[in-house]
């Protein structure tokens, strides 16, 4: 049934989307993938060719795409670029406009003998009970791993590259010799695909922290990835692959001299539309967003907004002077997550994040006052979670802890379960279905991805 359902697709694609082997630049993104990456070392001839998928196309098809991947892929355009020896192949779907890969299918005699072999969406479908969990860590890794391209600027005098990057997930994601990039011209030519830690001389060497907005410089003079002899004005895209924990991309001017310093308004209305608050380059007091709207180092710093009561101000911030602030890491233990107090940079307790270690993003480490850390039948516990339905959150605790006695009936099956045996900051990842799920009500019968930390005992 497979190879009839494949014939079929590869003679609509050649009739409605057409052959476009030679798209090197494409084809370079899917040589990055781990999964395709070990089937080329097994099969280095393999004969590669790239279609492209109109959204009519797709959308004629979607049932067989989505059922050969397994996953509820989106209507619109892509890429599909096929690699085949004898009577191995891989089969890799990639977004037309970000060039992310949404599905990938390996087939032949040495992968096992079901009809959907080795598909891939996110990670590879665990083959037993053991492997769930991880499966479990794995999928909310990539679903909490995001980072924006903020902007970039490109100097001809020292044939640098800038780039701003915000980690906008809750995962810490790698920036060191695991990051590639593929650059390519406004036609789509591939310049380069290569290392950073080749080219990277600001910025590289360490993780991008949650919520972190990195400067990033790259010297392209005398590599592979040098555009010099572009003329000014032409229009680079480049996306970057962070050892396979986040995909972004974005676009830049190759410009012949500094560009024009009308940041002060870049700086307002970032902090407009980021942060519901006015912003200015320079200023002393406020939230720090980093260098990439002003001129040379001065910082865009998102002014405080003004307030009467703490809740005036949004989600963990307190009224301090009229003025909505972060509070200290102390603080933001003891009243935002009912811990005995916290510390910045301290080498064991509960990680909340950098947010509350002001600018140097050391980690804010919260600590209990109980010896009973392990929750168990009759514990009443404090906990934060995040609930993914279909990939989108559906319910948090961004405004509070929740609170319930275990085994008490208060919460569905799965998730009492999984509580029972957590210490006091550990956090779980995992999948509830069926039984443990929810058995009544909207969510009924629906996959529910958890992300719990246990933030207390009494």
């Amino acid at each position: 049934m497979k190879s009839m359902f494949i014939g079929c697709l590869l003679i609509s694609i050649f009739l409605v989307s057409g052959c476009l082997d030679g798209q090197t630049d494409v084809t370079s993104v899917a040589k990055t993938l781990p999964q395709v990456e070990a089937f080329l070392a097994d099969h280095p001839n393999a004969d590669i060719k790239v279609t492209l998928w109109s959204e009519n196309s797709v959308s004629e098809n979607i049932n067989q795409i989505r059922n050969e991947c397994e996953a509820p892929i989106e209507i619109k355009s892509y890429y599909k670029i096929t690699m085949v020896e004898g009577s191995e192949n891989v089969i890799v779907w990639l977004d037309k406009k970000t060039n992310e890969a949404v599905c990938i299918i390996r087939d032949g005699s040495d992968t096992s003998s079901t009809d959907k072999d080795n598909t891939d969406y996110i990670e590879n479908t665990p083959q037993d009970e053991s492997e769930e969990d991880t499966y479990s860590e794995e999928i909310f890794d990539r679903l909490d791993s995001t980072v924006n391209w903020m902007d970039a600027e490109y100097t001809a005098e020292d044939e640098e590259l800038t780039i701003y990057l915000k980690n906008v997930g809750s995962t810490n994601i790698p920036i060191d010799s695991s990051t590639t990039w593929l650059l390519a011209d406004s036609e789509n030519n591939n310049i380069c695909t290569d290392q950073w830690n080749t080219l990277c001389s600001e910025g590289c060497g360490n993780k991008l922290l949650s919520s972190e907005t990195r400067k990033i410089v790259l010297e392209l003079s005398g590599t592979a990835c040098d555009i010099s002899a572009y003329s000014d004005n032409t229009l680079m895209r480049a996306t970057i692959f962070f050892g396979g924990k986040a995909t972004t991309s974005g676009t830049f001017e190759k410009t012949g001299e500094i560009a024009e310093d009308n940041t002060d308004y870049e700086c307002n209305e970032y902090c407009q539309t980021y942060q519901d608050t006015e912003g200015e380059c320079g200023a002393t007091v406020g939230e720090m967003v980093g260098a990439a709207y002003c001129s040379g180092n001065i910082q865009c710093i998102c002014l405080p907004q003004t307030c009467v009561t703490n809740a005036n101000c949004k989600t963990h911030f307190i009224c301090e002077d009229g003025q909505c602030m972060r509070p200290d890491c102390d603080y933001a233990c003891k009243n935002f997550y009912d811990f005995g107090g916290g510390e910045c940079g301290v080498d064991s307790g509960s990680d909340v994040g950098s947010a509350y270690c002001g600018h140097s993003f050391e980690q804010c480490m919260c600590y209990a006052v109980t010896e009973h850390n392990i929750a168990g039948s009759g514990d009443t516990v404090k906990v934060d979670y995040t609930l993914m339905v279909n990939n989108e959150i559906v319910d948090s605790t961004n405004t509070g802890l929740f609170e319930f006695t275990i085994d008490s009936g208060q919460t569905i099956t799965g998730f009492n379960n999984v509580v029972i045996g957590m210490k006091i900051g550990e956090t779980k990842s995992v999948i509830l279905t069926g039984s443990d799920a929810y058995t009544s009500g909207p969510l009924a019968g629906e996959d529910l991805y958890f992300t719990i930390t246990l933030r207390d005992i009494n």
